[in-house]
């Protein structure tokens, strides 16, 4: 089974609209987004390059 994540998506829109669901709204991963990926970056950094004895 290799499902893309668009497959994926479509298959549990139809399973929950044909299941008494009312809307369905498909969210993208975080992790994919650039503003996340500077944010946890930006969080990160300290703790990567903390001084080294």
């Amino acid at each position: 089974m290799s499902e893309t994540l668009e497959e994926l998506e479509k298959e549990n829109k139809q399973n929950i609209l044909n299941n008494g669901g009312k809307e369905y709204h498909y969210l993208t991963a975080a992790s994919v987004d650039p503003l996340f990926i500077d944010c946890l970056a930006s969080i990160l950094s300290p703790y990567l390059y903390a001084r080294q004895d």
